[in-house]
């Protein structure tokens, strides 16, 4: 069923949190013990799949994806999680959207924007757009979050680098009282994400790799014939090009052009957080957050 996004809102007043992200740490915590919400970011719910989430916040065209079978098959295993996903950075070029899709979909889910700031169009325009007139008046998860806090959104921030950026978002907005963020490394090397026939560089799961690799097979066809019919192969030979790179840089890090960015997002979430009382702490020591004022690191618990 599909829910508001304004039905969260203030919806764990006084509780506590765990965001996870697919970095090393991931499994350094006591999962079954833990007494407050679980939220995992995008593909760190294949990697842990003993652990049950209330929440998956996802913002990719990879996963989860409804159009491929086998991912619906796997959100509908939890059947008492909300599924948290950017609609606009879902069906944004090769997918086709259909609200129909959802019929089957088990687990609440609440879409949101990622990218269309002050309701502009991309330049050149996607089909995300879409979006704007499926949802008049739509504001992006951005400027959800500075009007609620009345705090200013920096426009230089705009682009989400990494998934846990709106996770700690929608954490804000439940207003959580303790924020723990697990696994979320932001490293800026040694990071490829997911490559066919190459290793994870986060924690490694055999299940997830079998998944994710049926998926890229799927992904590059479609990006094959989507770009066939827009005449236009450029960036699917850049696509290649860029593998190629990451094969032989084994020094790569998809965050490493914009962790900056990636920081400055978290630091103006953090100083919301300090304003409102709301502690975050960073769990995993290689992360990148220990850079950001107001997050504090901590051993794992």
């Amino acid at each position: 069923m599909r829910i508001k996004i304004e039905d969260i809102f203030n919806k764990h007043s006084g509780e506590e949190c765990i965001i996870v992200g697919s970095g090393h740490t991931m499994n350094q915590f006591d999962y079954k013990n833990f007494k407050g919400k679980i939220i995992f970011c995008g593909t760190a719910i294949l990697r842990l799949q003993k652990i049950i989430p209330d929440y998956l916040v996802s913002c990719n065209n990879h996963f989860p994806i409804l159009n491929i079978k086998s991912h619906l098959y796997f959100l509908n295993q939890y059947k008492k999680m909300t599924w948290i996903f950017s609609d606009t950075g879902c069906y944004n070029d090769i997918w086709e959207y259909n609200e129909k899709d959802f019929d089957d979909l088990i687990p609440n889910y609440l879409t949101f924007d990622d990218r269309h700031f002050e309701q502009k169009k991309c330049k050149p325009e996607k089909k995300c757009c879409q979006f704007l007139s499926l949802y008049k008046n739509r504001k992006t998860i951005h400027e959800m979050v500075a009007e609620i806090f009345n705090i200013k959104f920096p426009s230089q921030y705009h682009q989400t680098i990494s998934v846990a950026e709106l996770a700690l978002m929608f954490s804000l907005l439940m207003n959580f009282k303790k924020i723990y963020i697990q696994g979320v490394d932001i490293p800026s090397e040694k990071y490829q994400g997911k490559i066919l026939n190459k290793k994870y560089y986060g924690y490694e799961n055999s299940n997830a790799d079998r998944i994710l690799d049926e998926t890229i097979k799927i992904i590059r066809k479609k990006y094959f014939f989507y770009y066939l019919s827009t005449l236009n192969l450029k960036p699917y030979f850049f696509s290649i090009f860029r593998r190629l790179q990451i094969i032989f840089n084994k020094n790569y890090s998809d965050f490493k052009l914009d962790l900056q960015k990636s920081l400055n997002t978290f630091s103006w979430l953090s100083s919301i957080a300090k304003k409102n009382k709301i502690k975050i702490y960073n769990l995993s020591p290689l992360s990148n957050l220990k850079l950001v004022d107001g997050i504090k690191s901590i051993s794992s618990r």
